[in-house]
């Protein structure tokens, strides 16, 4: 027996059989009657479709055969598929390849063999299409090509098949795709919107609805996101931002459109509307939707709420200053121990912390009856009498005592909880104040604990808004050091009456090293590591297991301003128990990475040696807000000034002007230095609202006229004469380049009425109008009096002279009337 040689593909026509999926699979009609087929045109008892695995070959139909499969080795079709015609064997018995072959020498006793491959559409053989006899013979032509024709018939059954299972397989993976796409956007955490080219919303997710407010069907194909989410002002304030950017004039749709020409995909942040009118900051990434072609059909907004990431923002800022507050009172309170001036400073930062007027930080303590009373450790100094103030003094260092608990901070002492009341007068808790007392018109008191034990509390009042839960839970860590403060405060008492000055000491200095908000490093005489809080752990990355016992410089390297390093020893002070002054350096940790931070340190005799402590406090954050803070002061100082001495400058000007016309006999030259003044006090009235406002980008020109046509009127009406005013304006915001002309425009025209529409007559009415309507701005001011001639172009008055030129000079338009009675008309776009 002569086993066939491996087909040259044999790995590329296993992997060819394993994707057709066809091996140990069920048997099929088909394929059963192409076999009985076969069988019959061959008149052969046994025919198979035989699919030659790598070790065996297995039948997927079989007539007058009870086995579904054997080894390789002894396979016929193994010879089969090495070519690609039918293969014959008349006898296998006279065959030197087969005569000794299992099957030809024992039971089923085969004789005469003809197989046609199964060729795959990549020519791969896989098989055969075989008939078998119990003796000798051979096939007639017929017979050789009905052979043929069936094994093709039977790999257009198979490539079908695999056809058929591919599709079923892609309308499946299809079918997925669509719905994790739909599931993707319908259980997406960012809201989506699509919508066409003109903006009219498609498409617009749960997560969009929970966002905005409004339900999908109510704004699908029936609104736009630009009108019915986005703020006209903010809208404006990019285009015009867009505008500078690019060069060109963007305007409606190119507001949000314009960057896409450059980017895929363009992030703004803008404060949308929801359904309820409540304003909330998002982000939207805006992207063009494209079809196969890569024609744009709608656009897709994704959204996310900035809530809760703008209040983290706030809610950090807020934390770094409270840690600063916290850090500050402990370093005092370890440098010079629990002083008057220590709780003092603690207060002022309190109360500039929280916005409030006055308050005071207490220690609850107990009678012998075991009622609590306050004692204050700092409070604000609000005498408003003589017996008030010299009560102050008496007991500004002992502290007062406060007894009543039937108040609104007795409250917070007898209860536990914080007492917040916005409208202390009416609050059924209150106690009353005494007569003189300054008013009270929110408080907020916060008792708090050092474990289970009540100590103290802080109390504050009159803070603009008034206070909250949320204000109270904010102030949690700052009343934990209070608490902390008072509590090693009573330790420091107690180690003084008792002398155990050692336990106390230490008692003390763990509860701040414990409640630090820095990192708090102690070492001994040799550099070694003695003390390293959690916080320490948290800043330079290593445990306090792995630190205590190291060596210092291993953990720690400073480098100053000019990227000098040095050790953590080398800025210890010579004086012992001094703490040195706070120095800036970039701290650089033991894996390389770094941070800028303040540094503070001390040496502590420790029998014949001592020990070196230090704090260090990272102010990366501190850093970027005092920048943020320093420009914004530098540049509203600046702006202040200027209006202020611009505006003092005009007042003097006025002034002079005043009395000059004063000593002018002269009834005209009078006139004009009084007309100069008029002018002067136009313009410095516009400095003194900006000034006032702590606005510089403009003002309400509305507001502006009222004030400025009573000042005029008031001072200039003839006083035989009942001048009344007709003044109805709206509010108009008008930048203050445009300001001073308007202002110096009205106060002009003004002075005309009341020179001109008053004489020979004992009353008569002056007419002020102002309003904006589709972006022009229309001021009016005129008079019914008897008129006057138009003015002739060539000989014009140094008032009519004044009023065109700054009339051009902010490019407005200017329409006149005369005739009985006159007016004055000056448009100019918004």
């Amino acid at each position: 027996m002569e086993p066939a040689l491996l087909p040259s593909d044999e790995g590329a026509r296993l992997r060819a059989l394993e994707e057709l999926q066809l091996l140990d699979s069920p048997a099929e009609q088909e394929f059963d009657d192409i076999t009985l087929l076969a069988s019959f045109i061959c008149e052969a008892p046994i025919a198979l479709i035989s699919l030659v695995d790598k070790d065996r070959q297995w039948f997927k139909s079989r007539v007058g055969l009870d086995i579904s499969e054997t080894p390789r080795d002894i396979a016929f079709c193994a010879h089969a598929i090495l070519g690609d015609d039918v293969f014959e064997v008349p006898d296998a018995a006279a065959d030197q390849r087969f005569a000794d072959n299992p099957v030809v020498t024992s039971d089923p006793h085969l004789r005469f063999y003809a197989g046609m491959p199964l060729k795959t559409s990549d020519n791969h053989n896989i098989g055969t299409l075989c008939v078998i006899d119990r003796k000798p013979r051979h096939l007639s032509e017929e017979q050789r090509a009905a052979l043929r024709a069936l094994g093709r018939q039977i790999m257009r059954l198979v490539e079908l098949r695999k056809s058929t299972r591919l599709q079923a397989d892609l309308r499946r993976k299809l079918a997925s795709e669509v719905a994790l796409s739909r599931a993707m956007v319908e259980h997406a955490g960012a809201g989506i919107i699509s919508t066409d080219l003109d903006a009219t919303i498609l498409t617009f997710n749960p997560a969009a609805e929970a966002m905005l407010g409004y339900p999908a069907d109510e704004v699908i194909g029936k609104a736009s996101p630009v009108t019915l989410l986005h703020d006209p002002a903010e809208i404006e304030r990019r285009g015009a931002e867009l505008s500078v950017r690019y060069g060109e004039n963007i305007t409606g749709l190119d507001i949000f459109l314009r960057p896409l020409r450059d980017a895929a995909a363009d992030t703004v942040e803008w404060t949308y509307t929801r359904k309820d009118g409540k304003k909330i900051p998002v982000s939207l990434t805006l992207s063009i939707l494209r079809d196969e072609g890569g024609r744009p059909y709608g656009y897709l907004g994704v959204i996310r709420d900035l809530t809760e990431i703008k209040a983290k923002s706030r809610r950090v800022e807020a934390a770094a200053r409270l840690g600063d507050i916290i850090r500050r009172s402990q370093e005092d309170f370890i440098a010079r121990g629990p002083t008057n001036e220590m709780f003092d400073r603690l207060l002022s930062e309190i109360l500039d912390y929280t916005q409030s007027e006055y308050g005071f930080i207490g220690e609850v303590l107990y009678d012998e009856q075991g009622a609590p009373y306050l004692q204050t450790h700092a409070i604000t100094n609000i005498a408003w009498n003589e017996a008030t103030r010299k009560l102050y003094d008496e007991h500004r260092k002992s502290g007062m005592i406060f007894r009543n608990v039937h108040t609104l901070f007795g409250a917070a002492m007898t209860t536990g909880e914080p007492v917040i009341a916005n409208h202390p007068a009416t609050d059924p808790r209150r106690g009353g104040l005494p007569h003189g007392h300054p008013a009270m018109n929110s408080f907020l008191g916060i008792p708090f604990r050092y474990g289970e034990k009540l100590v103290g509390m802080v109390g504050v009042a009159n803070k603009p808004g008034g206070y909250d839960e949320e204000f109270v839970s904010e102030l949690t860590p700052l009343t934990a050091s209070c608490a902390a403060l008072i509590h090693a405060m009573r330790l420091d008492a107690e180690r003084s009456a008792t002398r155990q000055s050692l336990t106390r000491e230490q008692d003390r200095f763990r509860l701040i090293v414990d409640t630090a908000a820095e990192a708090f490093i102690e070492i001994d005489q040799d550099g070694t590591v003695t003390e390293w809080n959690q916080r320490a752990a948290e800043e330079f990355h290593i445990p306090v297991s792995q630190a205590v016992g190291r060596r210092v410089d291993e953990l720690v390297t400073l480098r100053d301003e000019h990227g000098e390093a040095s050790g953590l020893r080398d800025h210890v002070p010579s004086e012992l128990e001094r703490p040195g002054q706070s120095r800036e350096f970039t701290f650089v940790r033991a894996d390389g990475s770094g941070f800028q931070g303040d540094l503070v340190m001390w040496a502590m005799p420790s029998g014949d040696a001592r020990r070196c402590c230090a704090f260090v406090r990272d102010v990366t954050e501190r850093h970027e807000l005092e920048r943020q803070q320093r420009l914004r002061f530098q540049s509203e100082t600046l702006l202040k000034e200027i209006h202020h001495r611009v505006k003092n400058n005009m007042q003097v000007i006025s002034s002079l002007l005043s009395i000059q016309s004063g000593q002018l006999k002269d009834e005209a030259q009078r006139d004009v230095f009084l007309e100069c003044r008029e002018r002067i006090r136009a313009m410095s009235l516009i400095h003194d609202r900006l000034y006032s406002a702590g606005r510089y980008d403009g003002i309400d020109f509305g507001d502006y006229l009222r004030e400025m046509v009573a000042l005029i009127t008031s001072s200039n009406s003839p006083a035989d004469a009942d001048v009344r005013i007709d003044l109805k304006v709206d509010p108009v915001e008008v930048p203050v380049e445009k300001a001073v002309p308007l202002s110096l425009i009205a106060s002009e025209l003004v002075l005309n009425s009341l020179k001109h529409a008053f004489r020979g007559r004992r009353s008569g009415t002056i007419t002020v109008r102002l309003g904006c309507e589709n972006g022009a701005c229309r001021l009016f001011i005129g008079d019914d009096g008897p008129g006057m001639q138009l003015p002739d172009p060539n000989h014009k008055g140094v008032g009519m002279q004044l009023i065109e030129g700054l009339t051009r000079q902010i490019k407005a338009k200017r329409e006149s009337s005369a005739g009985p009675g006159v007016g004055t008309t000056i448009i100019w776009e918004q």
